[in-house]
């Protein structure tokens, strides 16, 4: 019984491994990114391919709202190895307050408080 759960463990361990590697062998990441759209306004987002996102979001398939917000400009992005951080930080940059996140931007680190869950 042990040595089941045992091989179990081990194989789990070993498929999330390899699905946070892509095709090629890199390690793939996550991202939250914040573009400023022609407006002025913030969006942030998450992807696990921030070039390819950011090509869709300038074609104007990107999110609804960037659409017609066109053209946009990554100011910020975080990398992050796994999928749930990541939107767990983006779910946390979106409660912040503009002037929070133009804060963020500008010092590139974390803005300190309670999380706003």
């Amino acid at each position: 019984m042990f040595v089941k759960i045992l091989v179990e463990f081990f194989f789990e361990l070993l498929c999330a491994s390899i699905l946070r590697y892509n095709v090629i062998g890199d390690l793939k990441m996550c991202y939250v990114y914040i573009l400023e759209c022609a407006d002025k306004t913030l969006y942030t987002g998450w992807t696990n391919n921030l070039e390819k996102r950011l090509e869709t979001h300038l074609k104007g398939k990107g999110a609804k709202y960037t659409r017609c917000r066109l053209p946009v400009k990554l100011v910020y992005f975080e990398e992050y190895d796994d999928q749930v951080s990541a939107q767990k930080r983006e779910y946390e940059i979106k409660s912040l307050s503009r002037l929070e996140k133009l804060q963020l931007i500008e010092n590139g680190c974390e803005i300190k408080g309670p999380k706003k869950y």
